[in-house]
């Protein structure tokens, strides 16, 4: 993921539910405003790293699109409420629980 650090301003990464391997990653990424970065970027620069520790799936956020909380450390709970939702609009669309 070096490859990516003059890219990114923040990573925060939770699990959720997962029919196959019971738990799934997601990764927020919150890019720096004056770069563009994809999924694919992130899922390129994973390649060296071992299936099991590879995101499951990726979400780009805008810079301070990571919640934090009241002593401004990232919001771990409001991020997996986050993925949550996310999983389950890709379950619907047949993209998670799949493989």
């Amino acid at each position: 993921m070096s490859q990516l650090k003059d890219k990114i301003s923040a990573i925060a990464i939770v699990g959720a539910p997962h029919e196959v391997f019971s738990e799934g990653i997601v990764c927020y990424i919150e890019k720096r405003s004056d770069t563009e970065v994809s999924a694919d970027d992130v899922n390129t620069a994973a390649k060296d790293m071992a299936a099991y520790r590879r995101t499951s799936h990726v979400v780009i956020l805008e810079q301070g699109g990571i919640p934090l909380n009241r002593v401004a450390k990232t919001d771990y709970k409001t991020l997996g409420d986050m993925a949550k939702e996310v999983t389950e609009k890709l379950r619907s669309e047949g993209k998670w629980d799949a493989e």
